[in-house]
């Protein structure tokens, strides 16, 4: 699998939701927005009132493959956003953490534990194309960013911007599911109001 759609979709009540297609159009997973005890499809409190966003990471058949978590109410959580990612059974996967976002040219990392084992960045201050890089400062993916209304699949309905990953090969976990969410993360963690 080599190229990935990941799509915002409408929202479910007030919850966010995007889907993972590949580039025939058939949906591989989803990430949608639930409450804090995994349920989806359920209407949230405004985000500025939520201590914590939850999301699910689901497969095709609908199993979940990760949790996610982000804090929204520190000023830690404004300027620099950071995601957690847990297994299906709640254990430790890793984390997305922004260096730099929202002044000049976009950074994050990829952490599992206290291990920097990758990365993803803007080209440009100005650019809709992330690198993402492993521990050794490698390219292994980018994502390149399609604007609100550029549908990329005529039968996939967008409801906000989409985003292209491109990966030229499979990459081991746990930095492959960090790579899998780091287009929800840009859209959703980094840029939670467009």
């Amino acid at each position: 699998m080599q190229e990935l759609l990941v799509i915002e979709q409408p929202p479910k009540g007030n919850a966010a939701s995007y889907v993972y297609v590949d580039a025939d159009g058939h949906q591989l997973g989803s990430v949608h927005q639930t409450d804090e005890h995994g349920r989806v499809g359920v209407t949230l409190p405004p985000k500025q009132e939520q201590a914590t966003a939850h999301f699910r990471f689901f497969d095709a058949t609908g199993a979940v493959l990760a949790c996610i978590e982000q804090a929204n109410n520190s000023m830690g959580a404004i300027f620099k956003p950071l995601i957690t990612i847990t297994d299906a059974n709640r254990r430790p996967v890793g984390a997305i953490r922004a260096d730099t976002w929202g002044l000049g040219r976009n950074r994050s990392s990829f952490y599992v534990g206290d291990n920097r084992v990758g990365g993803l960045s803007e080209t440009s201050w100005l650019s809709s194309t992330h690198k993402v890089t492993d521990g050794d400062k490698r390219e292994i993916a980018e994502i390149v960013k399609r604007e609100f209304g550029n549908n990329p699949l005529p039968d996939i309905p967008a409801d906000g911007d989409s985003y292209w990953l491109h990966r030229p090969h499979r990459v081991s976990e746990p930095l492959g599911t960090l790579v899998l969410l780091a287009p929800f993360a840009v859209d959703h963690a980094f840029h939670p109001t467009t």
